[in-house]
């Protein structure tokens, strides 16, 4: 060192205790995940799934179809839902537009198409009863006007192939489900829906088995209200929207009734035949999911604490420790074999991420947001628990609830 430098400081180096335990924390994820993915990967292979092939042959005579679209604040996107229902290659009977006393232009939408096409129908809500979730309330108003023998529930915000509802009846008859939801594709295009919603749903898929659902002997049901399917007759046995009056989750419920009474319920993945964007903002997700993980987690603290625990093992714990790891060979506290290890651990963590989005059907590219995207519904888990553990509910367009699952 000359005349006039400054001194270069010397970061002590890490005790080796220190760097083999964030190495065994690194390691340990990429076990971990060889064991996580490679159960999901068997199970997304093996679940019931519908997709463009062509459909079984339809029943004589055709049965008749009633769909019905809750739509409260849906203006953006209740044109394209209901273009996409209007090319179905088996149409229904009628399609029932329920306006939920929105304020954006809804009504508007679905008066102009109802206008150039008499198979759409329009009804609106003056009014929410008390007690009654709105969109709960809205499709019981829809149900009660339908004429059809099965009612589809879907949500203005989904777009369906012209293949989806012939191929949705076509499985139900012949496999003799009373009732048959489908779970989409989630289309993702910002940041934070690439980030946030992969994560979400591979919480879902961890924790609901389409292979129990669809058992009769098995009491686990569940069933996905952007695309849900049934009889009439099980709709009404099971007590339709108004036993579910107050359910935030009124799909799952309305399905745990009817395999109850001993119907045949399906719970099938058809990312060719219904997409979703659920959510288009931060904003909206936070919302959103803070509205609903809780109760997807049974409602229970325990359950979510589980979740919590599988968050951080999987996804945050390894990539804190390999971070950590990477930054101390970056300033000379740690040697560089542990940075080698710890660069690998993660890649391979990412790749296998990636390996699993692919087959959800998301971008495996944005496997790299894995880690933010844990930690953003970690942070969603604990408002969504916290909130229903002071009973404050939740706020939903406008409303605010009581979270009950």
């Amino acid at each position: 060192m000359g005349p006039g430098q400054p001194p270069v400081a010397i970061v002590p180096a890490w005790p080796p205790l220190v760097v083999t335990g964030l190495l065994g924390f690194t390691v340990a994820g990429v076990l971990l995940w060889a064991v996580y993915a490679r159960r999901e990967a068997k199970k997304l292979r093996s679940d019931p799934r519908l997709d463009l092939a062509p459909a079984l042959p339809l029943p004589e005579p055709r049965p008749v179809v009633s769909i019905l679209i809750p739509a409260r604040n849906e203006a953006a996107t209740l044109g394209p839902c209901l273009r996409s229902l209007l090319a179905q290659t088996v149409p229904a009977r009628e399609i029932l537009v329920v306006d939920d006393q929105s304020t954006d232009g809804t009504g508007a939408v679905a008066g102009a198409m109802a206008a150039r096409h008499p198979q759409i129908r329009c009804l609106r809500v003056e009014e929410l009863p008390e007690g009654w979730g709105g969109k709960n309330h809205a499709l019981a108003l829809g149900a009660a006007k339908a004429s059809g023998e099965w009612l589809l529930f879907t949500d203005a915000d989904t777009q369906h192939a012209p293949e989806a509802l012939a191929q949705t009846l076509a499985y139900s008859c012949h496999q003799g489900l009373a009732l048959c939801s489908l779970t989409g594709r989630q289309r993702c295009e910002s940041f934070w829906e690439h980030a946030v919603q992969p994560v979400v749903y591979a919480f879902l898929d961890f924790r609901f088995s389409l292979k129990r659902i669809r058992d009769p002997a098995c009491p686990d049901a569940a069933a996905n209200g952007q695309y849900l399917l049934v009889r009439r007759e099980a709709y009404e046995r099971a007590g339709g929207h108004a036993a579910l009056r107050g359910d935030l989750l009124e799909d799952v419920a309305l399905a745990r009734r009817a395999k109850a009474l001993g119907y045949r319920i399906g719970l099938v993945r058809a990312p060719e035949l219904v997409a979703t964007r659920m959510y288009t903002s931060l904003g909206g997700l936070w919302e959103g999911w803070t509205r609903n993980l809780l109760l997807l987690a049974g409602g229970r603290v325990g359950a979510a604490v589980e979740i919590a625990a599988w968050l951080l093992g999987l996804s945050v714990v390894p990539f804190v420790a390999g971070g950590t790891l990477l930054i101390g060979v970056g300033t000379g506290a740690a040697p560089p074999a542990a940075g080698v290890i710890a660069g690998l651990a993660c890649a391979a963590i990412l790749a296998q991420e990636a390996g699993l989005r692919r087959l959800r059907g998301y971008a495996p590219g944005w496997a790299v947001l894995q880690p933010l995207g844990a930690l953003a519904v970690l942070a969603i888990l604990v408002r969504s628990t916290w909130r229903g553990l002071l009973g404050l509910g939740v706020t939903w367009k406008g409303r605010a609830y009581s979270a009950r699952a």
